[in-house]
């Protein structure tokens, strides 16, 4: 695949490592429970990464609906569905360092490659992979630099970040229920850009409700040895209640009988 690309020779000369040292988190508060983060640098050797995911990476372009029509993405696109299926080492350390910092489980990904400035997508939030309210959603830039924006789901004024190759783009809280990104294309002349997308197998299963919870534990301990028997001889004592009343009320009509007193009473 040809793309316009112009990497940096001292970075394609380093290690690939995530989480580096430098990389200090610059947090924006976009609301009272939304925010988003860069860190920037944070892999290094982010040039030889991307040399090795233009080329080796199963990149294909898809098809999707667009309201009343079907329309080709402007991107190419790839997916591991394992950190072992990664295809680059480099790409599950990271997602391992990731799940460290964030406490949350990244074990696939989502590629996306943009050719050229033409090549974008549109504003959205991550619903599928993201079906709670609130996730932890990290992006690593590789690749040239794109404008990347976000904006109120509700309207009003975007964020723009620039990523550069290397830096890492989070998204949390309810970034992706209050907020909509998207990378516009742009009639500058740039270079091709990989976006790694750190999914969540755990924040793509919506949270269960409290109280179907609470049942499930109810039915659980019910099931805990002696809970039964306990629940089994209370409701004997109840169903017995009616009877031993039953034979009290008639004991008392007869001696009330043998008195020559009106039992009702």
């Amino acid at each position: 695949m040809k793309v316009a690309w112009q990497p940096d020779l001292f970075d394609v000369a380093v290690e690939p490592r995530a989480a580096c040292a430098g990389a200090r988190p610059e947090r924006i508060a976009l609301d009272a429970t939304s925010w988003v983060e860069v860190l920037r640098g944070w892999l290094a050797g982010a040039d030889a990464v991307f040399a090795h995911l233009l080329a080796a990476a199963p990149w294909a372009q898809h098809e999707r609906w667009m309201f009343d029509r079907m329309v080709i993405e402007p991107r190419l696109t790839a997916q591991a569905h394992t950190l072992a299926e990664a295809p680059h080492p480099s790409l599950a350390a990271a997602a391992d360092a990731l799940s460290d910092r964030y406490g949350v489980s990244y074990d696939h990904l989502w590629l996306n490659l943009y050719r050229d400035g033409r090549d974008s997508t549109a504003w959205h939030g991550d619903h599928i992979s993201c079906r709670r309210d609130e996730c932890v959603v990290p992006v690593l830039t590789l690749g040239a630099t794109r404008r990347f924006l976000l904006k109120p789901r509700a309207g009003g004024r975007s964020v723009a970040l620039r990523p550069a190759a290397g830096d890492l783009v989070v998204m949390g809280g309810r970034c992706q229920r209050d907020w909509v990104h998207a990378v516009p294309k742009t009639a500058e002349a740039c270079g091709a850009r990989i976006s790694v997308n750190f999914q969540s197998s755990a924040q793509a299963q919506p949270a269960r409700p409290l109280r179907r919870r609470w049942n499930r534990d109810l039915q659980q301990r019910a099931l805990e040895p002696g809970v039964a028997e306990q629940h089994e001889l209370r409701a004997h004592h109840r169903d017995a209640a009616p009877v031993r009343e039953g034979a009290r009320d008639l004991e008392v009509a007869r001696r009330g009988a043998g008195r020559g007193v009106d039992a009702r009473e």
